[in-house]
């Protein structure tokens, strides 16, 4: 220790205690970059002046920059936390978002031929009769033995024949037609309602077998292997009126085969999560557009899909066995 000329203790450097380490310390609090709420002046005479403004704002805290750095560890862990909530959140929404179909609605879909007509086919039906529903504009005209109407399943890789009887609505518009036979009796319908509630945009399922296409992939009674049907997605898009009888319009891209097959839209009462169950409309057709491109070798005409479907609402379903004199199947 060292005195210097005042008698007073003087600070000796040494340098054997300097900090090799250059990083500033953390700040426990910030100063303040100026004065709360009053500031003295002297004036000429000496005479001090209080000057105060209460209205004024409180000054900011003066902060030095990258004074503090949170460490990789906390850094880490924090990006841990976002990702385990957004991973979260996708398994609450998403995931239910993406329903898959249930076994029962696959299992009741059936690639059908009436005459030379191909075309989808599904069951309804309640606890002790099934029916097999399609659309009209597959008997193509044949309606001279409604009672007793051949008609083929494709099972089993080849086509099986059957009987049955078709009911079909008074207005000839109506493009469904229901037939009564004991080829669906053993199968049970997953549809549990008959006028279903959905909303413009929602998204639904069709299903059938387009081009005639049969995966590799199928089902079976004990007996017979059936091939599942194909399903695609569409929007609920808008409810018409053709011709007197109400249609839905779907954004979907229908093609041919998915004729007479099932629409079915969420059932949101079903637990744990909204399977498609509900029976909405019956695939009818599509509406297609003229088109020309002019080419090298002229002009090439063609038919365009437009990506717009068309069903049959399913309440000419009830209708239907009203006017054949059938109690409710649903």
């Amino acid at each position: 220790m060292k005195i210097n000329r005042f008698e007073k203790t003087a600070c000796e450097f040494q340098t054997d205690r300097l900090r090799t380490d250059s990083r500033a310390a953390a700040n426990k609090g910030f100063a303040i970059a100026g004065v709360p709420c009053f500031a003295d002046t002297f004036v000429q005479g000496g005479s001090l002046v209080l000057r105060m403004k209460f209205s004024a704002k409180n000054p900011r805290y003066r902060k030095s920059p990258k004074r503090y750095t949170p460490s990789k560890k906390r850094i880490m862990k924090l990006i841990n936390i976002i990702l385990f909530l957004i991973l979260y959140n996708c398994f609450l929404t998403k995931g239910i978002s993406q329903t898959p179909l249930t076994h029962d609605v696959l299992q009741t879909v059936f690639f059908i031929r009436i005459n030379s007509e191909t075309g989808t086919g599904f069951v309804i039906g309640g606890p002790h009769k099934n029916f097999l529903v399609t659309a009209r504009h597959l008997l193509k005209g044949h309606f001279a033995n409604l009672d007793s109407l051949e008609y083929y399943v494709h099972g089993g890789g080849v086509w099986n024949k059957y009987k049955g009887k078709v009911l079909l609505h008074s207005n000839s518009k109506v493009d469904i037609a229901i037939i009564e036979s004991d080829s669906v009796s053993g199968w049970k319908s997953p549809y549990n309602s008959k006028f279903p509630q959905a909303f413009i945009g929602e998204d639904v399922i069709f299903l059938g077998f387009p081009y005639q296409m049969m995966p590799s992939r199928n089902f079976s009674d004990g007996e017979i292997y059936y091939p599942l049907p194909i399903p695609k997605k569409a929007m609920f898009s808008a409810i018409t009126e053709i011709e007197g009888i109400v249609h839905y319009l779907f954004d979907g891209h229908n093609n041919p085969g998915y004729s007479g097959g099932p629409i079915i839209c969420k059932n949101p009462n079903a637990k744990p999560i909204p399977y498609y169950q509900n029976l909405l409309a019956v695939v009818s057709g599509l509406y297609t557009g003229d088109m020309e491109i002019k080419t090298d070798k002229g002009i090439l005409k063609f038919t365009e899909n437009s990506g717009i479907m068309i069903g049959v609402s399913s309440q000419y379903i009830e209708e239907i066995f009203q006017q054949n004199g059938y109690i409710s199947v649903w």
